[in-house]
C-alpha cells in the first residue's frame, strides 16, 4: 500500500468495468489514456476517441499526495478536445471518485457506440452553468459562438443581450487541454451590439471547482455591484 499510486487506485476502477489505461504525458502533465473501445492497444489509443484522466495535471503520484479530484477529458482519434465526461467532486475518497469516474467512462463509451451519445453542452461550458446555478446567477450556453452567457435570474433569456451581462469563454491550450476561463461584463450597444465594460475574472490552468466556484461567485457580485473593480 505504501507505494500505491493515484494511477493504480484510477487503473484499478477501470478494470472492473474491463477498460485498459495506459500512462500519458506531455509538456509535464501525466495523465491516463483510456480508449473508448477497450479493446484497442497502447500504441494506438489516440488514433482512436479515448479519455485522458488526471488529478489536476498530475495522474501518477503517490496516493497520499492526492489533492485534487479526477477529470476525465473526452478527444477525437485526431487527439482534438471534444468535452470533459467527468468532473470530479472533492469531498469523495480517491476510490470513490475513481469509480464514479470510471462508471461515467464506460456509460458513455456505452452510448457513443450504440449511437446513442448525446450532442450536449460541452463539458467546461455545463460546470460554467452549474456554478452560476449555485450563485444564483442565470445563465446559458451559446452554442454558436462557444460561450456562456450569464444574466440576473429576473431577466428572461430572450432579453439577456438586451440587457448587461457576462460572457464566459473557456479557454484551450495549444495541446487540446482545458486552460482556464474569462469573465467579462457587456452592455448592449445601440440594441444590435455590444461593448465589453469589466473584466470580472480570469483563471487560466486547469480549471478546478474552486476556480469555477469563485469565477460564478465574482459574475454575482458584478451584477449585484456592477462596477469595473467588482469581482477582482
Amino acid at each position: 500500500m505504501a507505494h500505491l499510486t493515484e494511477a493504480d487506485v484510477m487503473s484499478a476502477a477501470l478494470r472492473a468495468h474491463g477498460y485498459p489505461a495506459y500512462p500519458y504525458e506531455e509538456g509535464g502533465i501525466t495523465a491516463l489514456a483510456v480508449p473508448l473501445n477497450p479493446t484497442v492497444c497502447d500504441d494506438d489509443v489516440q488514433s482512436h476517441p479515448h479519455v485522458l484522466i488526471a488529478s489536476g495535471e498530475r495522474a501518477d503520484r503517490p496516493v497520499a499526495e492526492h489533492d485534487e479530484p479526477w477529470s476525465a477529458f473526452l478527444f477525437e482519434a485526431d487527439h482534438e478536445f471534444v468535452d470533459t465526461l467527468f468532473a470530479g467532486d472533492p469531498a469523495h475518497s480517491i476510490s470513490e471518485d475513481a469509480r464514479r469516474c470510471a462508471a461515467a467512462i464506460v456509460d458513455y463509451a456505452a452510448r457513443y457506440f450504440a449511437g446513442r451519445a448525446p450532442d450536449p453542452v460541452p463539458g467546461p461550458a455545463q460546470r460554467l452553468l452549474d456554478a452560476l446555478q449555485r450563485a444564483r446567477v442565470a445563465g446559458f450556453y451559446d452554442a454558436e459562438e462557444g460561450v456562456v452567457i450569464a444574466h440576473p435570474a429576473h431577466v428572461p433569456q430572450d432579453r439577456a443581450l438586451k440587457e448587461p451581462h457576462v460572457l464566459l469563454q473557456v479557454f484551450t491550450a495549444s495541446d487540446g487541454w482545458p486552460d482556464g476561463f474569462s469573465a467579462v461584463a457587456c452592455k448592449p450597444d445601440d440594441g444590435v451590439d455590444f461593448q465589453e465594460v469589466a473584466s470580472v475574472f480570469e483563471s487560466r490552468g486547469l480549471p478546478g471547482a474552486d476556480a469555477v466556484d469563485r469565477g460564478a461567485q465574482a459574475v454575482a457580485q458584478w451584477f449585484a455591484e456592477p462596477k469595473p473593480t467588482a469581482g477582482a
